[in-house]
C-alpha cells in the first residue's frame, strides 16, 4: 500500500488483510502516510523461510510451464513503483497480444488496485489466471486475492477462464470458480476503499474506535491491546466476550479487575472466571507496567479448580514425558512437495539412571519411519516394564502426529491406535488450563514455566518452535554445504531445545501434583 497525490493504491495482499482485520490495514495505510512511524523491523526468521519457499515453489511451476512451453512463456520484470504501473500494466496487455503462451509475473492496474499476478495462461481465445501458493489449501485470503486479480482482468478487459488455477506445495491443484471469488472479493473492495477515504480524512486509526473491527490476534492488534490495557489482553478471554464488555462500558483489564454486577450477553459464572483472571493478571502487572516493565510483579497463580489435577494418574516410575520436534517446510531432495518431517522424538526417562533424556532422529523420509519403529519399541519395551506408566506432553500435538507418522509409513498403525485408545497419553495443557489462573496472558509451556522451573530458565540458542524450524532449515543447507561441524552445532541447539520442553514437561507434571494440598498462592 502506498500513498501518491492523495490517492491510495493497494494491492489484493491488502484487502485480504482488511478482510480479516480492519485495524492492522488500516495501521498500514497511517505509515504508508507517515502519518505513524513504521514499526520497528522485527526479525522472523521462520516467515522469511517460508517467503524463499514460496518464491521456490513459484519457479518450479514456472519452469514446469518452460517445460511444456519453451520460447511461449514470456517473464515479465519490473518493481512495481508508483510512476511504472501503466506502463507496466500496459506492457502486459501487449504481450497478451504477442502470441505468448504464458505470461509470467503480469502487472494489472485499475482504479486504486494494482497486483502482480503470478501467471497467465492461454487456453484458446482465453486466459486462465493461475496463483502458486506455498500452502496445502486455498485459504479465505487467497480466495479473496484471487477474486480482486480477477476484477483487475475484467475491468481492463482480458477475456478469462471460468475457473482459477492454484497450483498448492503439496504438488496438487485446485480450480476456484471466479463467479464464487468475484463478489467475496467486491464486497470486501468497496467496504475497504470506504474506510481508506474515512480514514484519510479523519487521521491515524486509534484502538478502540467504535465498531472497527479487529482480529485481536496480530502483533498490531496484540500490541496496542497490551499498552491499552484492553480486556483483550486477559487470558482465556474470546473475542466474543469482549463485545458484551464493552456495551457494558468495561474495556480495561482495570475496569474488569474491579467490576461487579452482571453483563448482559455473558455468562454469570464466565464472568466470574475472567473477574477473577483479571485481578491475578492485575496483580502482577499493574497500571503503568506496559509501558515501565520494572514496575511489574513476580508471575502468580492461583488453583481456580483442583478437580483437574486431582484426575491425573498416579506418578509411577516408568512415567514418560514427550515431546516432537517438526520441520512443516521440509522437502525430500527428490520430491518438491511441502510434507514435512518429525525429524525428533524426544523423551524425558526419570526412571533412568544414567542419561534420563532419550532421542529418536530422523533426516529423510526412511530415517523417520526407523525412528518410529525405534521410539515404538522404546515405549513397548517400557510398558512392559511398568503397565502403569503414562506417556505426558503438553497439548494434543503429540499423539496426532504420532498417528499421522504411523499412517504416512503404514508402520506401527495399531500399536499407536492402542497406546492412544488406551489413555497412555496424557496431555497436561487442559489440566493447566482448567485447574490454574496465573498472572500471564496465556498458557504456553514457556508462558508457565517461571511458576516451577525456578532458576533454570531456558538460555540455550534455540528459544521458541519457530526458532527450531529455522534452525533445522540451517542444519540441512549447512549439512548440504558440507560444513559439517557447524551442521552438528546446530543440531546440538534443537536437542538442548527438545531436553528442555521434555524436562519442564515432567517438571510441571510434578508441580501439578504437589497443588493438590494447595488451595491458592
Amino acid at each position: 500500500m502506498d500513498v501518491a497525490d492523495g490517492r491510495v493504491v493497494y494491492s489484493p495482499a491488502d484487502l485480504s488483510t482488511y478482510a480479516d482485520c480492519a485495524y492492522r490495514a488500516l495501521r498500514r495505510l497511517d505509515v504508508a502516510t507517515g502519518r505513524v512511524r513504521a514499526p520497528a523491523a522485527a526479525g522472523d526468521a521462520l516467515r522469511d523461510r517460508i517467503r524463499e519457499r514460496a518464491r521456490e515453489h513459484e519457479l518450479f511451476v514456472l519452469d514446469g510451464y518452460r517445460e511444456r512451453y519453451g520460447d511461449g512463456v514470456l517473464s515479465l520484470d519490473g518493481a512495481p513503483n508508483v510512476p511504472h504501473r501503466a506502463a507496466l500494466t500496459q506492457r502486459t496487455l501487449e504481450a497478451l497480444a504477442s502470441g505468448a503462451e504464458v505470461i509470467h509475473r503480469p502487472h494489472l492496474a485499475s482504479g486504486q488496485l494494482y497486483a502482480v499476478a503470478d501467471f497467465l495462461v492461454r487456453y484458446g481465445d482465453r486466459w486462465q489466471l493461475v496463483e502458486s501458493r506455498f500452502a496445502h489449501r486455498v485459504k479465505t485470503s487467497g480466495r479473496i486475492e484471487i477474486g480482486a486479480l480477477a476484477q483487475l482482468l475484467i475491468a481492463l478487459e482480458v477475456p478469462i477462464e471460468v475457473d482459477a488455477l492454484v497450483h498448492l506445495g503439496n504438488r496438487t491443484s485446485v480450480a476456484v470458480p471466479i463467479i464464487e471469488v468475484l463478489p467475496e472479493a467486491g464486497m470486501v473492495r468497496a467496504d475497504f476503499e470506504a474506510d481508506l477515504a474515512a480514514a484519510l480524512a479523519d487521521g491515524p486509526v486509534a484502538w478502540g474506535t467504535p465498531g472497527l473491527r479487529i482480529c485481536g490476534w496480530c502483533a498490531p492488534c496484540r500490541e496496542a491491546a497490551y499498552l491499552a490495557r484492553d480486556v483483550r489482553t486477559v487470558a482465556g478471554l474470546r473475542m466474543e466476550d469482549r463485545a458484551p464488555l464493552l456495551g457494558a462500558g468495561i474495556s480495561t483489564i482495570d475496569q474488569l479487575a474491579a467490576a461487579d454486577g452482571a453483563v448482559d450477553g455473558l455468562d454469570p459464572q464466565r464472568l466470574s472466571d475472567l473477574r477473577a483472571q483479571a485481578r491475578l493478571q492485575v496483580r502482577a502487572l499493574p497500571p503503568g507496567a506496559e509501558r515501565d516493565p520494572s514496575l511489574a510483579g513476580a508471575v502468580a497463580f492461583e488453583v481456580a479448580d483442583a478437580a483437574p489435577i486431582e484426575q491425573l494418574p498416579r506418578a509411577s516410575e516408568g512415567d514418560l514425558f514427550f515431546d516432537f520436534e517438526s520441520d512443516p517446510l521440509w522437502r525430500a531432495s527428490d520430491d518438491d512437495s511441502i510434507d514435512g518431517l518429525e525429524y525428533l522424538f524426544g523423551l524425558w526417562v526419570p526412571a533412568r539412571t544414567d542419561e534420563e533424556f532419550v532421542s529418536f532422529w530422523a533426516h529423510n523420509r526412511a530415517e523417520e519411519r526407523r525412528a518410529l519403529i525405534r521410539f515404538m519399541q522404546f515405549v513397548e519395551a517400557a510398558i512392559a516394564r511398568d503397565p502403569a506408566l503414562h506417556i505426558y506432553h503438553y497439548s494434543s500435538y503429540e499423539p496426532t502426529v504420532l498417528a499421522r507418522v504411523a499412517q504416512r509409513h503404514d508402520t506401527a498403525v495399531d500399536q499407536v491406535a492402542q497406546l492412544i485408545d488406551g489413555g497412555f497419553f496424557v496431555d497436561l495443557l487442559p489440566v493447566v488450563r482448567g485447574s490454574l489462573r496465573t498472572s500471564q496472558d496465556g498458557f504456553g509451556l514457556k508462558k508457565i514455566e517461571p511458576l516451577y522451573m525456578g532458576d533454570e530458565a531456558r538460555d540455550g540458542t534455540v528459544q521458541t518452535a519457530a526458532a527450531s524450524v529455522v534452525g533445522y532449515q540451517d542444519y540441512v543447507e549447512l549439512r548440504d554445504a558440507g560444513r559439517l561441524s557447524e551442521a552438528a552445532a546446530v543440531l546440538a541447539g534443537i536437542e538442548d531445545y527438545n531436553r528442555y520442553d521434555c524436562l519442564s514437561t515432567y517438571r510441571l507434571r510434578n508441580w501439578l501434583l504437589s497443588l493438590v494440598d494447595l488451595p491458592s498462592r
